[in-house]
């Protein structure tokens, strides 16, 4: 009876002792419930190629302002973004998917760093460096007006600050058509008219009394533009009473 006893409670041991061993097996032979950090990224909604970001990678991908990124985890991730020239706006967010839009109207860089939530030890860096914003042309109005303020140093270094009022008015035949100034600042009377092209290039200019024709349309906006951006040329102008002058220019957008 004795024997019996023990030999039940020996077995009883054993069985504790097993399940124990299991337990310790199950948790140490690299079963574990936390994810690895991984996380994918999509440029407007297309997989990039550094896909996916693991844990200890850091990488560069260059896109055009106002591209939508999209990130996703397995999971949950912390992510911290830093913008610089550039700004962002969140769409959606969750601590397995994000989504944003990227825009800088310069040029910028955003940097966003994956913590993987389980394991802080556990990050990835992507650096994102977003072109300039680009604007394309806009169709000419007729009848638009405008209002600009014009600082101009003359040949005695004087400074003057006049105030005009633009008025455009489209030629119906050829596609081209003129911009008139009128001087607000000092005999509110129009003075001059600039013709262009339909591609925004000046072919000359018109005072009533002067007219003058360019050899070369000069660009204005060379489109797209974008910060930054410059371009130059050359154009020969040649005026009614036989005045003439050669030009050279070069203009960059600034802001």
């Amino acid at each position: 009876m004795r024997t019996g006893m023990w030999g039940e409670a020996r077995a009883r041991a054993l069985g504790a002792a097993a399940v124990a061993a299991m337990l310790v097996l199950g948790g140490c032979g690299g079963g574990s419930d936390t994810p690895a950090l991984e996380v994918a990224v999509k440029v407007d909604g297309v997989a990039d190629a550094s896909n996916p970001l693991t844990a200890g990678e850091s990488t560069t991908i260059s896109v055009p302002s106002g591209t939508t990124l999209s990130f996703a985890s397995d999971g949950e991730t912390r992510w911290s973004p830093t913008a610089t020239d550039s700004s962002y706006e969140v769409n959606s967010f969750s601590y397995t998917a994000k989504s944003m839009t990227v825009s800088s109207n310069g040029g910028g860089t955003l940097v966003v760093v994956f913590t993987n939530k389980a394991n802080e030890a556990q990050k990835a860096t992507l650096t994102v460096e977003v072109a300039p914003r680009e604007f394309e042309r806009v169709a000419t109005v007729d009848g638009e007006t405008s209002d600009w303020t014009y600082v101009n140093v003359n040949r005695a270094d004087e400074v003057v600050t006049s105030e005009v009022r633009t008025l455009v008015a489209l030629a119906a035949d050829t596609g081209n058509y003129g911009t008139s100034v009128e001087n607000l600042s000092a005999t509110n009377l129009l003075f001059a008219t600039t013709n262009y092209d339909s591609s925004d290039r000046a072919v000359g200019t018109s005072t009533g009394t002067t007219e003058c024709t360019d050899d070369a349309p000069i660009v204005q906006f060379s489109y797209p533009l974008h910060v930054g951006k410059s371009w130059s040329g050359t154009s020969s102008r040649m005026c009614s009473g036989g005045k003439a002058f050669d030009q050279t220019y070069v203009r960059t957008v600034e802001a």
